[in-house]
């Protein structure tokens, strides 16, 4: 997801899940496959934290085992606040089960 509209249509009529470190939001779209967008503002921290925890999310969609048998599906993940004292361990389970609720609502 690379532009804005596409952000927004996620916001406006998406479906929200909130998760420990981040909250998602999802929307059907005409594409195939998932496609991912990540958000997190300066609540978050500094430039060094909030660019850190965006590679995190983009490796662990990259190593998510069902992320091309994935209905067609925009995710935004907006990033709290809560996800800068995270490990990766714990960011990983929390971001895998949200996936994993998303793999499971195929339609």
């Amino acid at each position: 997801m690379n532009q804005r509209r596409d952000y927004l249509r996620c916001y406006r009529k998406g479906r929200r899940r909130h998760g420990t470190f981040a909250i998602f939001y999802s929307h059907a779209n005409d594409d195939a496959g998932l496609r991912v967008g990540i958000t997190a503002s300066r609540k978050v921290g500094k430039a060094v934290i909030r660019n850190r925890l965006k590679r995190w999310v983009r490796e662990i969609v990259r190593r998510f085992p069902e992320r091309t048998a994935m209905a067609s599906v925009d995710v935004v993940v907006h990033l709290t606040p809560r996800a800068r004292e995270a490990s990766f361990e714990a960011f990983r389970a929390d971001l895998f089960g949200q996936l994993e609720r998303f793999a499971g609502n195929r339609r």
